[in-house]
């Protein structure tokens, strides 16, 4: 949504609802013992009624039921949201402050239009991880600010606990809904929605002879059984034009390998872009 809307941000009642539901989210999974260490925007989902999913555990851990605190030794999340603990390479760090800090970044996020740290390279973007030095825009409110830099605290003794926002003025505000909310896509015709193919998996669609199809291009299959889109004209191919076997794909020029799957008309054959 962020990278789809206009604005590249949500405002700020929007940001408060959806944030209120992550800190809702993250409390139950460290209440179980689990660390996430990779809570970024890109793993919060939506439902169609604006419920926030907290996903991707690939890298979370569950610290031991014996252990004493919530320290922990690793870390696999994406650099733009680590804490400086974790980029000035410190051998253990606690695990709760580690989410907080990517919660930090995240709201940082939601509420402007890039991430508070940046660097051309992964070293300088953790050198300036290290440092902690930020600045928060001005069209925040000053309660935002201070819940922000609070979360994103150099030192994890000092950032906020769980406990600590929910007790902050903006969290606990209510902040009215306005007209300016940033909608969900719901149509299949939005970017959002479209299939991509990545280049590689041309491999995995083979000929009915077991070799790979020759493409003008890395993102063009021939499907059938389906309906097809014209790349020039983006004008919908009737179903009925191909009887084509998923398992057998069909290229231009190599229909006679295919007895069992020609199109119907050779004019009818058209490409189906996958992007």
């Amino acid at each position: 949504m962020l990278d789809e809307c206009d604005q590249k941000k949500f405002p700020e009642w929007q940001a408060h609802y959806y944030f209120m539901q992550l800190i809702d989210g993250l409390e139950y999974l460290h209440s179980r013992g689990i660390i996430h260490k990779d809570i970024k925007p890109a793993n919060l989902l939506l439902t169609i009624d604006q419920v926030l999913k907290i996903t991707d555990l690939g890298v979370s851990e569950e610290l031991d039921q014996f252990a004493k605190d919530d320290t922990i030794t690793t870390s696999q999340g994406s650099p733009v949201s680590q804490s400086p603990e974790i980029a000035a390479g410190d051998d253990s760090f606690s695990g709760y402050k580690v989410d907080i800090w990517s919660c930090g970044v995240t709201l940082y996020r939601m509420c402007t239009t890039q991430y508070p740290f940046d660097g051309e390279t992964i070293c300088k973007l953790y050198d300036n991880i290290a440092k902690a030095e930020y600045t928060v825009p001005d069209h925040l409110s000053d309660k935002a600010k201070v819940l922000i830099k609070g979360m994103l605290a150099k030192s994890a003794n000092d950032r906020l606990t769980i406990a600590d926002i929910r007790r902050t003025e903006w969290f606990r505000q209510q902040k009215p809904m306005e007209d300016d909310n940033v909608l969900m896509p719901t149509t299949a015709d939005n970017r959002a929605f479209a299939m991509t193919m990545f280049p590689n998996l041309k491999a995995l669609i083979m000929t009915a002879n077991g070799q790979s199809p020759a493409y003008e291009s890395d993102n063009e299959v021939v499907l059938g059984a389906t309906e097809c889109y014209n790349v020039s004209d983006g004008e919908p191919v009737p179903t009925d034009s191909y009887d084509v076997n998923v398992n057998n794909s069909v290229r231009p020029g190599n229909e006679a390998s295919h007895s069992a799957a020609q199109p119907t008309s050779r004019k009818k054959q058209k490409k189906c872009s996958i992007s």
